[in-house]
């Protein structure tokens, strides 16, 4: 298969074919970038008065916070692909977290990953850290040792899988037919155990009873392979690593600056309007690249009627995914010392359907939520003598749907939401002192908390979606949404295409989204 920079050297007159990409989110910047370099005049438009979507940072008083970095792939093959096909590789600064998580339940021990070091991971061999690994589990559950073989035997073999074959290693295993609880059940009888097992679903989705084993199994392995990383100093820096790329190629990144409309000539785009302020203009191209929501790139960009009807209806069976709460701490004391680990998962319960409901609900007293010391990730995060803490939680859309009208017409005098995101806010606080960091509330500076509807009012995404479209069986992998439509000329690079969230999977999102789009305009 013909590479990105083949299929560019084939395309002639380059400038003749400028391309408008909606939005500077990760899968904006990836196509924006990899266009650019190979000589194609590029504009990215982004709404927001700073590019990178929600791999962004924002402030309050002394503190920096990330909007929303914990952990990600970022280095290993395919990763490192993408970010010598962007031009980025050399303009970041990775750093190895020391571990992957640390799993907290009531009344048991805690369960924490072993230390990561790089010698173990990809392009070295990862296999006596997966080891460690699995000694980690069967340490706690000696019963369960054959499953817990089986388990983290057939993650190894889908990683193999994709490595030789890509995204078809994976679609032709039988696992990327059924839900990962099956999986689960499979492996072991044991509730606690699934519940660890599984306990990355906070990454990729709301329940494993509808998640596919085989997205969770490469997507975990992926972590536990390739390494869990965070880039230095904020995911800010890591968003204008592909600005910078853009702008040294001649291509344009305009903040502050909303499309409202994309333009047709009969059946094919021509362009794109955009508003700065109270001015709207005209910018044409031979191409757009949305990284914008899908149903509001269909539904709102769009003039009416260039959808077909069949299209229309197949986004309409589609759901978003599942949104964030998410809760940000400035403290007045450094607590690295104290509490040693990165990121760590709390379960109350380990039944899952008891967990869905409570994230449906947004019941702050039930729901499984994180907990993140960011002053573990490297020396000197914080300003000396505090800490960044972060605690998150998956949410459903709907217990906010209610506050919606009100949030949109002032969200600053909301009253009703904003006792709602307060009381949320104050219990997992609360929670987060008593299971993880004691005396966490006396130690408060600083503090902001965001909910689906500020997640929707400064990204777009249709119900505050945290990853894009839902990862479920009929759309994931090869049955996913594609990124080319039936629109001419238009092609999609976010989360609610192929292959999903999360940082790695919109970059390839935006890697193949060029691909696409350059397919179609060889001679």
């Amino acid at each position: 298969m013909a590479t990105l920079t083949e299929l560019a050297s084939k395309v002639p007159d380059k400038e003749r074919f400028p391309v408008a990409i909606i939005g500077a989110g990760l899968g904006g910047l990836m196509a924006g970038a990899c266009l650019s370099r190979n000589g194609f005049p590029v504009t990215v438009f982004e709404r927001y008065d700073k590019p990178g979507g929600y791999a962004t940072t924002f402030s309050r008083g002394e503190f920096t916070f990330d909007v929303s970095l914990h952990a990600t792939v970022a280095t290993g093959p395919p990763v490192d692909f993408l970010l010598e096909a962007s031009g980025v590789k050399n303009r970041i600064e990775p750093v190895l977290l020391p571990e992957l998580a640390r799993f907290v339940t009531p009344g048991r021990p805690d369960l924490s990953y072993p230390r990561q070091e790089a010698k173990n991971l990809l392009p070295n061999d990862p296999t006596n850290y997966v080891k460690e690994i699995i000694a980690s589990f069967v340490a706690r559950f000696p019963d369960d040792a054959q499953g817990i073989q089986a388990f983290f035997g057939k993650m190894m073999q889908l990683l193999q899988a994709f490595l030789k074959e890509g995204m078809a290693g994976l679609e032709k295993d039988p696992l990327s037919k059924i839900p990962l609880s099956k999986f689960l059940d499979e492996c072991t009888g044991d509730p606690w155990l699934k519940t660890l097992l599984g306990g990355f679903i906070s990454y990729y989705g709301k329940t494993p009873a509808t998640l596919p084993a085989s997205f969770y199994l490469f997507s975990t392995g992926g972590l536990i392979t390739c390494g869990s990383w965070y880039y230095k100093r904020r995911s800010q820096d890591f968003s204008n690593a592909f600005v910078d790329v853009i702008r040294e190629h001649g291509g344009k990144v305009v903040t502050g600056a909303e499309v409202t409309d994309v333009l047709m000539e009969g059946e094919e785009v021509s362009g794109v309007v955009c508003q700065t302020g109270g001015a709207k203009r005209k910018e044409a191209a031979k191409a757009v690249i949305s990284n914008a929501c899908v149903p509001e790139t269909m539904f709102k960009l769009l003039p009416a009627g260039k959808v077909p009807q069949d299209y229309r209806e197949k986004l309409g069976a589609l759901k978003p995914s599942m949104s964030m709460v998410n809760i940000w701490l400035g403290l007045n004391r450094d607590i690295s010392t104290d509490i040693p680990a990165y990121e760590t998962f709390v379960f109350d319960s380990c039944d899952d359907a008891a967990n869905l409901q409570a994230i449906n609900a947004c019941d702050p007293e039930r729901m499984p939520y994180g907990v993140t010391v960011y002053n573990n990730a490297y020396q000197g995060y914080a300003p000396p003598g505090t800490s960044i803490v972060s605690i998150f939680a998956r949410s459903s859309y709907e217990p906010w749907r209610a506050f919606e009208v009100e949030y949109r017409t002032d969200h600053a005098q909301a009253s009703a939401y904003m006792k709602r995101k307060n009381h949320v806010r104050d219990v997992l606080i609360q929670r987060a002192e008593k299971q993880v960091i004691p005396g966490l509330s006396g130690m408060i500076w600083e503090k902001e908390a965001a909910t689906p509807l500020t997640n929707l009012r400064f990204t777009g995404n249709a119900q505050g979606a945290f990853l894009g479209y839902s990862q479920l069986l009929g759309n994931s992998g090869g049955s996913r949404l594609k990124n080319t439509c039936p629109v001419e000329g238009l092609y999609l690079a976010s989360a609610w295409g192929t292959p999903g969230g999360g940082y790695f999977g919109v970059l390839n999102g935006g890697y193949d989204a060029v691909c696409d789009l350059l397919k179609d305009l060889q001679p």
